[in-house]
């Protein structure tokens, strides 16, 4: 018996466009005292077959085949049109079985949870541990995990012949990471892009409920993302570098959340936004912010229409006024931001929230003429997506949670 291994990697890239924030607050003083809490009852579709991951003599990574054996009384009752729920790890339709006197072959196609279920209450209430994450990076085409618990630093370049290196390390409900982007110019000139932060006692909840194989109600929030982001850009020479947002094409961190034998998993990504131009080679710069920050990102449907439910502190910004400044002899803008931490939200292999997300951006620009003026800004964003497709709700949902913007210093003959 042959089979085919078909394996599809999908990249879904979601955008943030980023401008410039304001200001508020205290010191974020939050411990999670929040308790781990799981719940899930469903009512399969009469041709949903289940299955307990060792019944499964082989598949691939993700689930085209399923192996069985000839003498498995469920997988006898598999057919064309039916679906496969395998515990804690897929859910697929049936396109074809085939069998011979010791196996029977199952080939998949993907399917939507709702045409799968009759009834579904699912809830959770999980305090993230980060070091139960499987964390990962791509290295020559290649992805590698990092054992549970590790540090892991990995470098790659992102275009426009720029380096960056990003480092991560966990210690239970703490994530501390950091990032240095990097690009020379001739002998003389540099750019350097870089972040440093934490976040801490985040608590990621939810809820799926489905009747008759639709959708009731849907919600998912991060909370309690207590947390500080340093953001710097400093930059000598002639530069041009509008690249806009850059998203790496992978997951650096999956966490597991799964609920009652539902495979979902929180992914970590990161995206930033470089849009730099300096003309001159006397040009440079340097700005600097840090933000200390305690957030809710989060939505909820009801079964008609979406509302966010997000918070955006208490929040603050530190830096040194004077020590912010753009100067050259020309028309000079230098804009860097970063999402930290951005977030999806995988059931079953499908993402169901593309983006869950903070960011951050720091800015500067200087304009010559008969009104000269410097600004330096920054701002504070959060943001989400939704696709609940696999859930059998058609359209998608997203929306700015909230944009904070603040000037942090402005001289000369600025309007």
């Amino acid at each position: 018996m042959t089979n085919s291994h078909k394996i599809a990697l999908f990249f879904l890239i979601s955008v943030l466009y980023l401008s410039s924030c304001n200001d508020n607050s205290t010191n974020p003083t939050n411990t999670n005292n929040s308790i781990d809490t799981a719940f899930t009852n469903i009512t399969w579709a009469t041709n949903t077959i289940q299955f307990e991951a060792k019944d499964v003599l082989e598949t691939d990574s993700t689930f085209t085949y399923f192996l069985f054996d000839v003498n498995n009384v469920n997988a006898k009752k598999l057919k064309e049109g039916s679906f496969i729920y395998v515990y804690g790890k897929a859910l697929k339709k049936v396109y074809s079985v085939e069998s011979d006197n010791r196996y029977i072959l199952i080939n998949t196609d993907p399917c939507l949870f709702t045409d799968a279920v009759k009834d579904a209450d699912i809830s959770w209430n999980r305090p993230i541990n980060f070091d139960k994450a499987i964390k990962s990076y791509f290295y020559n085409g290649k992805k590698h995990d990092i054992p549970q618990g590790d540090e892991f630093e990995m470098s790659a370049p992102i275009g426009n012949d720029m380096k960056m290196k990003i480092t991560i390390k966990t210690e239970k409900d703490r994530m501390d990471a950091s990032c240095d982007i990097i690009k020379e110019i001739g002998k003389v000139g540099e750019v350097k892009y870089g972040f440093e932060g934490f976040v801490q006692n985040m608590v990621s909840t939810g809820k799926i409920k489905i009747t008759d194989g639709k959708l009731k109600e849907f919600s998912q929030k991060n909370q309690n993302i207590e947390g500080e982001v340093t953001v710097q850009l400093v930059a000598t020479g002639s530069l041009n570098q509008m690249l806009g947002p850059i998203e790496l094409p992978f997951v650096l961190m999956k966490i597991p959340i799964v609920v009652g034998g539902i495979p979902m998993f929180l992914n970590l990504k990161i995206l930033f936004v470089i849009n730099t131009t300096t003309a001159s080679i006397d040009a440079s710069a340097y700005i600097k912010s840090k933000f200390t920050f305690n957030s809710e990102t989060g939505i909820k449907y009801d079964g008609t229409t979406y509302a966010a439910e997000a918070s955006a502190g208490p929040y603050k910004y530190d830096f040194i006024k004077d020590s912010n400044w753009v100067a050259s002899s020309v028309v000079a803008g230098l804009n860097f931001g970063l999402t930290f931490p951005r977030f999806e939200l995988e059931m079953f292999g499908e993402i169901i929230v593309p983006y869950v997300q903070t960011a951050f951006l720091i800015g500067g620009s200087f304009t010559t003429g008969t009104k000269p003026c410097m600004k330096i800004d920054c701002s504070y964003i959060g943001a989400i997506g939704v696709d609940l497709s696999f859930l059998g709700l058609k359209a998608s949902y997203k929306k700015n949670l909230w944009q904070w913007d603040q000037n942090i210093r402005k001289s000369g003959q600025c309007d």
